[in-house]
């Protein structure tokens, strides 16, 4: 099990011809992002982009990269085609992601139906199968029988039925080809990390001072000004209330068309910005006229590379407002704006 986001719900994680890939309900990863963070209880972190949605059916796959791919669940194949002797009353267990650890709650099978099946808490069980059990995974045994679309209430919680699940996504997932799915068409129009990584071989970028900063860098990182000579990232704390800021100004007025903001954190000891803002003044006397042109979220794999209607600028402000996991504190490596 992984979990999705910052404890939005949980996913599946499947691997099929050299290929990792999460099943979700389509509402945890919701249908205005095409990508989401994953992270396993005291694992590696990673990154799906979501390849295929249908959100009538609440259902979605995503093509994970990053270090959680190492371990990359069950095999594709190993989904059950049929669930045979799936009945009310039969004793399952759903599997969640919670808070970096996994929960399991022994549970009994109420009503069927020819795609879902809903589930209630076994006596004796806490009846808290509400919001954060969607993705949920249902087990018989060792075999998973279903994902928890629907927890609305504390006492019961609908799941498609495992089958269904592989019926509905077959199609899609059978076609792709061996530990390539960036070379199918349909996966490279909409995952970024098939594009060639421009932002790796960009040139230095225009040149800027860093001016001004609001935290001090932890211990043993560098600051600000020292990350912006490619001589160290800087990692600094971060707060609910208390957003960091950096200030960076140019010799003289410029012409910025492009940003490149890039974090290598761990996820664990330092944490990849998430919300970030971006102001520009271009004023030519001083009085501060701040036009914001970057008002986002950084994509969960740390690196931002937005191309933007072109501005002129003398100074610019960064504030990081939140961390994917919302740790602290935040790891910034690169910074960096071109025409």
């Amino acid at each position: 099990m992984v979990e999705v986001g910052d404890s939005s719900g949980s996913g599946l994680l499947v691997r099929h011809r050299g290929n990792c890939f999460v099943i979700m309900p389509a509402h945890v990863h919701g249908l205005r992002f095409n990508a989401v963070r994953l992270s396993v209880p005291n694992g590696p972190i990673g990154q799906a982009d979501i390849v295929f949605s249908d959100g009538a059916e609440d259902l979605s796959l995503g093509l994970v990269s990053g270090g959680i791919t190492q371990d990359c669940g069950i095999e594709w194949t190993a989904l059950p085609r049929d669930l045979g002797g799936l009945r009310p009353g039969s004793a399952v267990i759903v599997l969640r992601a919670r808070q970096q650890s996994e929960e399991a709650r022994k549970a009994t099978v109420g009503a069927t139906t020819f795609e879902t099946f809903s589930v209630r808490p076994m006596a004796g069980e806490p009846d808290d199968l509400f919001a954060g059990t969607s993705g949920a995974t249902v087990f018989d045994g060792d075999r998973p029988v279903g994902m928890v679309t629907d927890a609305e209430t504390a006492g019961e919680a609908w799941a498609l039925r495992m089958d269904e699940v592989v019926a509905r996504l077959s199609r899609w997932i059978g076609g792709m080809q061996d530990g390539r799915a960036c070379d199918d068409p349909r996966v490279a129009e909409r995952v970024a990390a098939c594009a060639p990584d421009a932002a790796a071989d960009a040139g230095p970028g225009l040149p800027y001072e860093v001016v001004e900063w609001s935290e001090h860098p932890v211990k043993g990182a560098d600051d600000p000004v020292s990350m912006a000579a490619g001589k160290g990232a800087y990692v600094a704390p971060i707060g609910p209330d208390a957003p960091l800021r950096i200030e960076l100004s140019f010799p003289e007025a410029v012409v910025v068309g492009r940003l490149v903001l890039r974090s290598t954190a761990d996820g664990k000891t330092q944490f990849s910005p998430r919300s970030i803002r971006v102001t520009a003044d271009v004023s030519a006397d001083g009085a501060r006229r701040p036009i914001t042109f970057v008002d986002r979220d950084v994509p969960p794999n740390g690196l931002l590379d937005v191309r933007l209607r072109k501005i002129y600028a003398r100074r610019i402000t960064i504030e990081v407002l939140s961390t994917w996991g919302g740790g602290s504190p935040v790891r910034l490596d690169e910074i960096r704006f071109e025409e």
